[in-house]
């Protein structure tokens, strides 16, 4: 129960910060903890009554907004991204799935905009999308909008040859929706590296309401990877509905 308390502090911190992720890294690091307490044999009956300090605070001592923020500021000071393959899908949704319904709407409304709740009606469902499409990898299914890779933000006639790429070189995606897609002022975009499971982008993004081409962009914090990347934009909503999809690979890296 205890630890089911942190995890629910975590993930409500995590809807604060509008970060999934970093939800599911706060998680792994208390699952980690209790893997290690649950190896760790008492040496007295003293420590069956009073936690040593290798083991899980009491919720009430801790600040799970101030710990995200830290591991935030660390994970960026680190230069590092999340990787689908230090967390398993059915891992974050049982945490998930732990969560009463009224507690995770109350909190979740707490910490959003008004706009983003009138989208985002169903705060369940949106959260086991957004886990379920982390993991999911681009597929052939027609969509109705367009994405174009390029190293400008000026939309371009076509994707770029992304077959060398200078280490950190800025890529933008930019999204063509044709004006049949009705986006609102938000998108999620998500953007991972299918080779190696490492998450560039998993968030959402401003864009501009009336226009039918947006981007967003990534510099990678050390260097591009070669391997094969998803790029993948959303429909803000608790569906996040699918809009456009690419698929790329990167063959050399050059300084």
């Amino acid at each position: 129960m205890k630890q089911k308390i942190i995890f629910f502090s975590y993930l409500l911190g995590a809807f604060l910060l509008g970060s999934l992720l970093t939800f599911l890294i706060m998680t792994k690091s208390q699952l980690d903890e209790i893997a290690k307490i649950k190896n760790a044999q008492p040496k007295n009956i003293n420590e069956l009554v009073a936690p040593t300090s290798n083991q899980a605070v009491e919720p009430s001592n801790i600040n799970p907004t101030a710990q995200l923020e830290q591991t935030i500021q660390q994970n960026s000071n680190n230069k590092t991204n999340f990787s689908t393959q230090d967390f398993n899908e059915q891992s974050a949704k049982a945490v998930l799935n732990s969560i009463p319904d009224n507690q995770l709407n109350r909190y979740v409304e707490r910490f959003m905009t008004v706009k983003d709740a009138e989208l985002i009606s169903d705060k369940r469902q949106f959260a086991n999308r957004a886990i379920e499409e982390l993991y999911k990898q681009n597929d052939n299914q027609p969509l109705t909008g367009q994405v174009l890779i390029s190293t400008t933000p000026q939309f371009p006639t076509a994707s770029m040859n992304t077959n060398t790429l200078q280490k950190r070189e800025k890529i933008y995606a930019h999204l063509n929706t044709f004006g049949k897609v009705p986006l609102g002022t938000n998108v999620f975009i998500k953007w991972t590296n299918r080779s190696t499971g490492e998450v560039l982008l998993f968030e959402k993004k401003l864009i501009s309401a009336n226009s039918d081409t947006n981007w967003v962009s990534y510099t990678p914090h050390d260097t591009w990877q070669t391997g094969s990347y998803d790029i993948r934009f959303y429909q803000f909503t608790s569906q996040l509905e699918p809009v456009a999809q690419l698929s790329y690979d990167v063959y050399q890296v050059v300084d």
